[in-house]
Parts: C-alpha cells; sequence; structure tokens
C-alpha cells in the first residue's frame, strides 16, 4: 500500500464531510466501472493468491453464464460509491469482462460501522477467512474504530478477551510509538512489541493461548494415543455429544454453521 491504514482513513473522513450523500434515493444498481475500491481500509483478508484466484475464477464462470452475483455492498466515501464487501466479485466481474450495471446495496452506518462491517463474512459465495486473518482484522479494527469490544467481536467472531489484550496492546503502541505505527503492524507483530515489555503473558494472548494449547493437546495425546485422528466423524460427534456448546464455538471460531443434530443439553 502507498497509503497509510490510518491516513487513508483520514482522507476518506474528511471526504465524507466535504462531500455528503448528493442524493436521499440509494442505487440498487450501479455502473462498475464507477464503483470505488479502497482495500486498504475495507479488506481485511491477507495475501492468499492461489485462493483467491481460485475463488476468483468459480465466480468468474458464473458471470460467464449469463449470470450477476450477490449485491456488492457499497457505502458513500465522498469521492463516490466504494465497496465494503465483495472484492472478489468485482474482480471477477472485471475478468469475465463484464460492462453495465451490478446489483448493490447500500450500507448505512459510520465510516467505523463500515470498516466493521467489511470484516463480517456472510454471503454464501464469499471466501471464507481462517483464523489469523479473524485476528487481524480484529486489530485492524480496535485500532482504527471506536467500536466496542462487542461489535469488534460480533463483526471477526474473536473472542472479547483477546480484544481487551488488543486494547492494551494498542495503547502501549500509540504511547510508544504512533497511531500510524499501530495501523500498520499485523497482530502477531504487534503482540510481539509488547510482549517483549511484559514479564508475563495477560490471560487471553497469543503466547499463552499456545502454551495452553500444548498442554490440552498433551494430555490429549497421553490419554487417546492416535485414536481421535482415526476418524473425523466419530471424533466430532462425541465433541458435540460432550458439549454442544463447545461445539458451536469451534464452528463459530471457524465461520461455519452448526446445528446441535439432537439438541442435546451441555453434560
Amino acid at each position: 500500500m502507498t497509503d497509510g491504514f490510518y491516513a487513508t482513513k483520514q482522507v476518506v473522513e474528511a471526504s465524507i464531510a466535504a462531500n455528503p450523500i448528493p442524493t436521499t434515493k440509494r442505487p440498487t444498481k450501479l455502473i462498475l466501472e464507477h464503483i470505488l475500491t479502497k482495500e486498504e481500509l475495507f479488506q481485511h483478508r491477507l495475501p492468499k493468491d492461489w485462493d483467491s484466484n481460485k475463488h476468483v475464477s468459480v465466480l468468474k464462470r458464473v458471470v460467464k453464464g449469463g449470470d450477476t452475483l450477490e449485491p456488492l455492498t457499497v457505502f458513500w466515501t465522498g469521492d463516490g460509491w466504494t465497496c465494503i464487501d465483495g472484492h472478489h466479485r468485482v474482480a471477477a466481474y472485471v475478468e469475465a469482462g463484464f460492462s453495465g450495471k451490478v446489483p448493490v446495496s447500500v450500507f448505512e452506518g459510520t465510516l467505523d460501522e463500515a470498516i466493521g462491517q467489511a470484516a463480517l463474512s456472510n454471503t454464501h459465495d464469499k471466501l471464507p477467512m481462517s483464523s489469523s486473518e479473524k485476528t487481524n482484522a480484529a486489530w485492524r479494527l480496535t485500532v482504527l474504530t471506536d467500536l466496542s469490544i462487542k461489535a469488534v467481536h460480533n463483526s471477526t467472531t474473536v473472542a472479547p478477551s483477546r480484544i481487551s489484550v488488543m486494547r492494551k496492546v494498542r495503547e502501549f503502541i500509540v504511547e510508544r510509538y504512533s497511531k500510524d505505527y499501530a495501523a500498520e503492524l499485523r497482530w502477531q507483530d504487534a503482540w510481539s512489541l509488547w510482549k517483549g515489555d511484559q514479564q508475563d503473558d495477560d490471560v487471553g494472548s497469543d503466547g499463552w493461548i499456545e502454551r495452553e494449547a500444548q498442554k490440552l493437546a498433551e494430555r490429549l495425546i497421553k490419554k487417546f494415543g492416535k485414536e481421535l485422528g482415526r476418524n473425523a466423524e466419530v471424533t466430532w460427534r462425541a465433541l458435540e455429544i460432550y458439549s454442544p456448546n463447545l461445539a458451536e464455538h469451534i464452528c463459530a471460531h471457524l465461520g461455519v454453521a452448526w446445528n446441535d443434530p439432537e439438541g442435546e443439553q451441555e453434560f
């Protein structure tokens, strides 16, 4: 990126203030070439060329077949309507040589809320976000916006306890360096900076999670050996029976839907 994350936000804020939405009528279709993109603000994914290209190719076939895709979510940024959700769909339209109008849905809210909305992964043609992407998205929202812990959690599914730690890290880096610097860091790098200034990891930090996960893995290996890896379906069903709530939280963490097949109560 040529422009910093925080610097770009400041430019957009000024643009919105100087150029409010010109009409009360919200578009339902826009000419593709007129839709702007500001990925430094609204694209929370990490670079994954192979996955992204494969996903765009699937969407492109739909477009070449004569269909349009799910509406792009757009937000008024002062200089025009900007895509905040649907960057792969935009790429698919372009690669398919599509010209004309595409369906859009206007997001009504503040710039901070639009940045949060961009982190949501709830449309069926989107490439699922990995755990690390969700964590980095939560960090970006924590640094760049004034969204509450609950709002950041709702946008990313990252645990509130970790978001709370992110706020501590943010304050440390902003005070020690600057907000611009904090905004350009990925979470792992930000946490490493903060960790170097701490004697112990806080509960919820990456280091704490890694240590506790390693302890649990060792206990599972000692108790079950290789048994849990022999049949994934059996292991998953056993986990559902043991704790439907845990199964639901795991699915939420992975960004997939889960329904308790028998409505068991947690033991």
